[in-house]
């Protein structure tokens, strides 16, 4: 009987603590299943060291601009339309080139629940809304939207797509932009690491 007692008072005793863990568990798995987008924000650095060399990347490819003038002889009427063609062609071939080879070396982003905001040092800025509606930015057709912890923007120029990819690493302070661009039979990706970088009072 007296054990009986004992084991009752204990019982009563800790109801409340279990009362107070469950609710507190019930509380973080809520707030933890709440979807929502992730932190991107910051300032980035490129890291060269553990990025890939677009310019090797670019040449994995083969020598997609050296095409241009071949062709534009066979047969009478052709010429006017292949040569056309192949300024088109070039101007392509250029854009992509400047979008790959010229990365931003240092970046701020920003976010909120409609955009997310890259401002370079030289004061460009790129405002792309996370709706995954076309809009012009730079003078291209941009999409963009959240897919899962990752935010993809799509860039068209031409027949050519450029997917680029923003997404912390789990495991250091760094900030992983994947570019892949898609062309006719083509395709290359590359991997750009970025740093994050703190201010510090001097």
């Amino acid at each position: 009987m007296i054990q009986t007692r004992i084991t009752r008072a204990l019982l009563a005793c800790m109801a409340p603590v279990i009362t107070a863990w469950a609710a507190a568990g019930v509380s973080v798995a809520a707030e933890a299943d709440v979807p929502g987008q992730p932190d991107l924000t910051g300032q980035w650095q490129l890291n060269r060291n553990l990025s890939d060399d677009a310019k090797e990347k670019l040449q994995s490819m083969g020598d997609m601009g050296g095409h241009a003038g071949r062709g534009a002889g066979h047969g009478p009427g052709r010429h006017g339309g292949g040569g056309r063609a192949e300024e088109e062609m070039g101007a392509q071939m250029e854009e992509m080139h400047d979008l790959i080879l010229n990365a931003p070396v240092h970046f701020v982003l920003t976010q909120d629940e409609q955009k997310v905001v890259l401002t370079e040092p030289d004061g460009h800025v790129r405002t792309l809304p996370t709706n995954n509606r076309p809009v012009t930015v730079d003078g291209r057709d941009v999409q963009t939207r959240w897919e899962n912890n990752r935010l993809v923007s799509e860039t068209t120029v031409g027949n050519t797509k450029i997917i680029e990819t923003y997404e912390r690493s789990p495991s250091a302070p760094h900030l992983i932009v994947t570019v892949r661009v898609d062309m006719p039979r083509r395709h290359v990706s590359l991997r750009r690491v970025y740093d994050a970088v703190t201010d510090k009072g001097g």
